[in-house]
């Protein structure tokens, strides 16, 4: 079966790990809590596709947070999700006043 993701053509599907290459490949254990985080933002990338199925959807989804995690190691259980969470925080409060003070 031919998969179609991100452009590419893919001959199977690997479960263990959709995208090779990534920085997060066979890395060390990952936070469960960030892990769960990324995983529910990084749907925006598949939710739309319609070839893969919703389980491949979640490994793709769970690969790319991997990536991120790697990336950004931050001590005490804290990671790049819960960074992202607040940097997304302090940017909706700003928003809502500068558009407050441009009426």
């Amino acid at each position: 079966m031919k998969l179609l993701y991100n452009g590419f053509i893919y001959e199977s599907f690997d479960n263990k790990n959709p995208i090779h290459g990534g920085i997060g490949d066979n890395t060390h254990p990952i936070s469960k809590k960030e892990l769960a985080m990324g995983i529910k933002v990084e749907q925006e990338h598949v939710k739309n596709n319609k070839t893969l199925s919703q389980k491949q959807k979640h490994k793709v989804a769970e690969d790319i947070a991997r990536d991120h995690l790697t990336e950004f190691p931050l001590p005490d259980g804290e990671g790049y999700y819960t960074e992202l969470a607040k940097m997304e925080k302090i940017l909706e409060k700003r928003l809502k006043e500068y558009k407050k003070s441009s009426k």
